[in-house]
């Protein structure tokens, strides 16, 4: 629970909206800003902000609750897949900088100096405030930022939520269809003999990058926004998973891969 005094710090720097929940504030109404001007339009009907309110980034000047929320990368990682999501050249160059809110700004490769200007660029500055707590924006960065490296989950698990264990050479495709793929139950598969496969040894990053890191691949953004599916190259993607610390990461999801290049189908079974 808030203390009081948080409590009032939080309803003098929301104002009008202080009723509403962090995560409505930021999921339903700062993550809609930059998207639909009808929504703020319908809010200056309601004397709750002003039209010139169009902007995230105009957000952050209120106070400094709207200053740490409009500064939430989760938010700006929607903004930003939303505005260049749907735009193939910039996302077959896109260039993810470690922070959603510079890759908004600048999403492809620039000259060397311009990359050296980025790095006094005013977005690189960030204001901490001690008297400024929201319970949501910290899970959102647990999430974003824990290490499970070292994560064991106990063996004592109710039998029900138990993955169930098949051995691969005593499968049929006929039993995996039935019990697994047609009831969407996951499986673990042992013994598949996948050692075998070309893929074991061929697709290590570095294998791939080389003969295909130009090439565009199918990326899913599971997280909303108007972009669910866009291409990206395997260069670009290799360099955001290497640096993102998102709550939920962007995933190649390509059915169509092999069909653009075959010699990848042939290196499984």
């Amino acid at each position: 629970m808030f203390s009081e005094d948080l409590e009032n710090r939080r309803r003098k720097s929301f104002g009008s909206f202080s009723v509403l929940t962090d995560n409505v504030i930021s999921e339903c109404i700062l993550s809609k800003l930059s998207a639909k001007v009808s929504l703020i339009t319908e809010l200056k009907l309601l004397n709750l902000i002003p039209l010139s309110f169009i902007e995230l980034a105009l957000s952050s000047r209120v106070s400094k609750f709207f200053y740490i929320f409009a500064h939430d990368d989760q938010l700006w990682k929607k903004h930003c897949l939303d505005k260049w999501g749907h735009d193939r050249r910039v996302m077959e160059n896109f260039v993810y900088r470690r922070s959603w809110l510079l890759s908004y700004l600048f999403p492809t490769s620039l000259s060397e100096q311009e990359e050296q200007m980025i790095c006094n660029h005013p977005a690189q500055q960030t204001f901490y405030f001690s008297d400024v707590s929201s319970y949501y924006l910290y899970a959102k960065w647990c999430r974003c930022n824990m290490n499970l490296s070292n994560f064991v989950p106990s063996q004592d698990l109710p039998l029900e939520t138990k993955i169930p264990v098949e051995d691969g050479r005593n499968l049929t495709r006929e039993r995996f269809e039935a019990f697994y793929d047609a009831q969407a139950v996951p499986v673990l598969i042992t013994n598949g003999e996948i050692e075998k496969w070309k893929a074991w040894n061929d697709w290590k990053w570095e294998n791939l990058l080389q003969k295909y890191g130009k090439q565009a691949f199918r990326v899913a953004n599971d997280h909303g926004g108007k972009n669910r599916y866009f291409l990206m190259t395997l260069n670009s993607y290799a360099h955001y998973m290497k640096f993102q610390c998102d709550e939920t990461p962007l995933y190649v999801f390509d059915n169509e891969f092999a069909d653009r290049n075959p010699e990848m189908a042939n290196a499984y079974e």
